[in-house]
């Protein structure tokens, strides 16, 4: 299976290596596409995961996540996914719109926090409870 994992900085490096590590190690292709900040973990490299620099920006409202969509979509078309794997609003917001045509390719969300909830400001629920 090829799967790329979507975020939008290196929570990979954090928190998803040890889950690519497996997938690799299963026989799986993994490729990873996030806003690169700081090196990325050497092991990912090692093992064969492909790094892809996508400028994902935390807040929806950056224009450079129009970019960051367009260049998410060409490589997603490119590259023939059977999973993505994402975990981030903005990101996954622009995994959902790239691949809701394509028919062979399957996405999952892990959410790690909602930024809608009781207390919140209306602005977030105004942006983020609609992605």
């Amino acid at each position: 299976m090829k799967i790329l994992y979507v975020t939008i900085s290196n929570t990979v490096n954090a928190f998803l290596t040890p889950h690519i590590k497996m997938l690799i190690e299963e026989g799986h292709e993994v490729h990873c596409a996030f806003n690169i900040v700081q090196e990325v973990n050497e092991e990912l490299i090692k093992l064969g995961c492909k790094i892809h620099n996508i400028e994902f920006q935390r807040s929806p409202l950056r224009k450079e996540n129009i970019i960051a969509y367009k260049k998410l979509k060409k490589l997603i078309q490119q590259e023939k996914y059977d999973l993505v794997h994402t975990h981030t609003p903005v990101a996954s917001a622009c995994v959902r719109l790239a691949c809701r045509n394509l028919t062979n390719t399957r996405v999952f969300y892990t959410a790690h926090g909602f930024h809608f909830f009781k207390g919140a400001p209306i602005k977030n629920w105004l942006i983020y409870y609609p992605i």
